[in-house]
């Protein structure tokens, strides 16, 4: 019998379908045994992964790793186990482009496994006590936040933050949502520093997705509607929770103009490190597939990344519409950068706009001068990003890393 280990980050959402469907595959005659352990979401994000690949055979990730992944032979490309026919099932079923973005230079690194992308978030007993309309547009959500202070949250975690700003800016681009013009960043911040300064709550750069949900939730806190978030289908389900949560689109930038979401979700991996890549593939390709995606991962409080089990997710009317709801959303959202640079300028676009908040400084100036900013801005002189890809739909960075 062979033992597998697979690591992923620290969310019901994220280790209980997997474990579930693990046991499963091993239950019924795959021959191995299967561990999953998990990680912080900033490691998730944020973190190297080459620290992990010497310690699992699985490995989920976010994304924008995906150049570095490349770069170092991280993983082992899927089109190496999965045949042509498995990878384009796999496309076809996929939710949003999460298919696409586990591709770089021509090879498939990860297979999508869960999918999601930003939401606005409400507690509907809390909106219907207060008898207030949903917001609109961003200027409902300000006047809101300045008519009724404690309502409206905004999270402002790294992370957070970060896909804050380059949704605006993809929104701004009045373009469609693959396409971000750097022409947009000026407006983007500013837009930004007015939603931090009405609606952080008090709470700064401190909370998170995660953290302002739970408020949501929350009799005894204020906080009803939160604007932009990565939503979690677990807060929604009716009957687990007694203040489920309801998650929809964003309210628009302004007249006819949408607010584009930014796509999340994680891939999955087998480690280049791995001891039995075979047996590691044969449960990628059940965790991957639409029965198990089905089966599985909407009634074990994840969310899939096939297309099929949103549409045909069991647990909808329990959400409260989360998947018939989100589904649409995806479709249109913003697929991230995979070019080795974009790790870097998000990372360290985070730390000059959390740097800024926590000093009090007016954000719009002291960014424009950062390092970071000028790379993500089309410096001529960083090199970093410098053109639009319109095939692919995203910026196009250079090979030149941030230092």
């Amino acid at each position: 019998m062979f033992h597998l280990s697979g690591t992923t980050w620290a969310h019901t959402r994220a280790i209980a379908p997997l474990a579930a469907a693990s046991q499963w595959f091993a239950d019924a005659g795959g021959n191995l045994s299967v561990s999953w352990s998990t990680h912080s979401a900033r490691q998730f994000g944020e973190g190297p992964i080459a620290a992990l690949i010497d310690q699992f055979d699985l490995i989920c990730f976010d994304h924008p790793h995906v150049g570095h992944v490349a770069k170092d032979g991280l993983f082992i490309p899927a089109d190496e186990f999965l045949s042509r026919a498995e990878l384009q099932d796999r496309r076809h079923a996929s939710a949003g482009r999460s298919f696409e973005s586990y591709q770089y230079e021509g090879k498939q690194w990860g297979i999508p496994v869960d999918a999601a992308c930003t939401m606005s978030a409400l507690s509907p007993s809390k909106i219907d006590a207060l008898r207030i309309d949903l917001p609109r547009n961003l200027e409902d959500v300000l006047r809101l936040a300045a008519d009724r202070p404690g309502i409206v949250l905004q999270p402002f975690s790294r992370m957070t933050t970060t896909a804050l700003f380059f949704s605006i800016c993809v929104s701004l681009s009045n373009s469609g949502p693959q396409r971000l013009h750097t022409h947009t960043f000026g407006d983007s911040l500013e837009m930004l520093q007015r939603l931090f300064s009405a609606t952080h709550a008090g709470y700064g750069v401190k909370l998170g997705s995660i953290e302002a949900m739970q408020l949501l939730m929350t009799e005894s806190s204020s906080v009803s509607y939160v604007p932009f978030t990565y939503p979690y289908s677990c807060f929604s389900r009716t009957d687990l929770l007694p203040n489920a949560l309801k998650f929809g689109s964003h309210p628009s930038l302004a007249a006819a103009r949408p607010w584009h979401g930014i796509l999340g979700g994680a891939g999955i991996a087998v480690s280049a490190k791995s001891a039995a890549p075979l047996q590691a593939f044969e449960l990628l390709r059940w965790l991957t597939s639409t029965e198990c995606q089905t089966v599985f991962f909407g009634a074990c409080l994840g969310q899939p990344a096939d297309r099929f089990a949103w549409s045909a997710c069991s647990v909808d009317a329990l959400t409260r519409g989360f998947f018939s709801n989100g589904l649409p959303l995806m479709d249109c959202a913003w697929l991230r950068p995979t070019d080795l640079a974009f790790g870097s300028i998000q990372s360290q676009l985070a730390d000059e706009l959390h740097r800024t908040w926590r000093g009090h400084a007016d954000m719009t100036r002291h960014v424009r001068r950062s390092p970071s900013f000028s790379s993500v801005t089309c410096n001529e002189n960083s090199q970093t990003v410098n053109k639009m890809n319109p095939s692919a739909g995203v910026v196009e960075l250079k090979a030149k890393e941030m230092p």
